[in-house]
């Protein structure tokens, strides 16, 4: 029966743990190198996509940013391998830069719905994981930010900014579009005025009240018009007078009167008719 040396086995064993190591530090030597590839990303091809599960949002939502810190930093402002989560988000929220401003997550929203606010907002927007609700800043489901159903926000924003942002959600023609809210269940027509507005127990009453500061931000310091290019004195007969043109005339305002009563005149006439905040008494 034939032997085999002890010697030769040992030296066999040798030569396979050779091939094992060179093999293994082979393998090493190739994924420091594939580590240290810049066109390496560690990330499944949707991650950028916000309607996708491997949505990167989504995942840190879901497990916080424990794993982002091990590439990016513990700053997650990233190195010479991994970017700075920075570059497109805007603070720890997560959000792109930019994102407050309507034109950007308004947009978005319009866009693609809110299924990707509900990841981090949770999905009644009152903060989710994330600690921070819609409604810090928006008035309820509407998008609105609080108060501004008053003239002096969302007015105040359209003269600044025109009406582009309001097109976003209520159409171009703001009869609803996608909020399915019509501007002008409020206002009548584009000119902005509440519905009605043209009526003097309205607009002149407001006036009376308030003064024609208001007036002045859309119809200009001289009312002939200012950035809503329409004239004050298309109805009215000159800057000391709210009457509309030929008022003095007896068929006009006494006719107005007749049908009407004198309710209206003491407005700005004064209940005495002797001229209260007009200056010009009926007498």
């Amino acid at each position: 029966m034939a032997t085999t040396h002890p010697a030769r086995h040992r030296t066999a064993r040798l030569a396979v743990a050779l091939v094992v190591l060179l093999g293994a530090g082979a393998l090493l030597s190739s994924c420091a190198e594939r580590v240290d590839d810049p066109d390496l990303t560690a990330h499944p091809p949707s991650w950028m996509k916000a309607v996708d599960p491997d949505f990167h949002g989504a995942y840190v939502a879901a497990r916080a940013t424990a794993s982002c810190r091990t590439c990016h930093g513990e700053d997650l402002q990233g190195d010479d391998r991994a970017p700075s989560c920075s570059k497109c988000h805007d603070g720890p929220g997560g959000h792109p830069t930019g994102w407050a401003e309507p034109d950007a997550h308004g947009a978005a929203v319009i866009a693609d719905g809110t299924a990707g606010c509900i990841p981090c907002h949770g999905e009644d927007f009152s903060g989710g994981w994330s600690g921070v609700s819609c409604f810090d800043c928006h008035a309820g489901v509407s998008g609105h930010p609080e108060g501004w159903a008053a003239g002096d926000q969302h007015g105040a924003n359209v003269r600044a900014n025109s009406a582009t942002a309001c097109a976003l959600c209520h159409g171009a023609d703001f009869q609803g579009g996608t909020s399915g809210r019509s501007c002008f269940e409020c206002h009548d027509g584009p000119g902005g005025h509440p519905v009605d507005w043209a009526t003097q127990p309205e607009h002149g009453a407001f006036v009376v009240a308030n003064g024609s500061g208001s007036c002045v931000a859309c119809h200009g310091a001289d009312y002939l018009g200012g950035w809503s290019a329409v004239s004050c004195y298309q109805c009215h007969d000159g800057p000391n007078g709210n009457h509309p043109e030929g008022w003095a005339a007896g068929d006009r305002h006494g006719a107005e009167v007749r049908a009407n009563s004198a309710a209206a005149c003491t407005s700005c006439h004064g209940a005495d008719y002797l001229g209260a905040d007009s200056g010009v008494g009926c007498f």
